[in-house]
């Protein structure tokens, strides 16, 4: 089977409860320092490690190519910034091995030290084709 190219989406609201504002070009290393549970250091986490993310994705679309949808994340930080608990707060993915296997990578995740922290986190998973009807809201770079 060829690959299309895939895109991971996150929204650029990310639900939490408290936004911060951040340097215009925030990075990774911007984090260290800042307000670690902010949204632009959770969200540069998970643009760090989208090619995971994509990896799980792809796998799973060579044995069902419709595989798309979104999905409703709550994570759960502990203080040093480990992944404590991932629920599954809504789910359109019709695929348990995916959302499972989805679920497993995010705990791999290695957050900022910081505060015991929860916050939802969105992700709309589809192919590349399925994006260009302008339903894209945010491509992780």
């Amino acid at each position: 089977m060829e690959f299309r190219n895939i895109i991971l989406i996150g929204f650029s609201s990310l639900l939490l409860s408290s936004c911060a504002s951040g340097p215009a070009q925030f990075t990774y290393d911007n984090c260290y320092g800042y307000d670690s549970r902010s949204a632009e250091c959770i969200q540069t986490v998970f643009k760090k490690n989208k090619n995971k993310i994509n990896t799980v994705y792809k796998n799973k679309l060579t044995q069902s190519p419709e595989l798309r949808g979104k999905i409703l994340f709550n994570i759960h930080l502990d203080n040093r910034g480990k992944v404590a608990a991932v629920i599954i707060k809504n789910n359109e993915i019709k695929s348990k091995a995916l959302v499972v296997e989805l679920v497993k990578v995010i705990k791999t995740f290695n957050f900022f030290e910081g505060n015991e922290y929860s916050f939802h986190y969105p992700l709309d998973l589809m192919d590349y084709d399925a994006a260009k009807d302008g339903s894209v809201i945010e491509e992780i770079q």
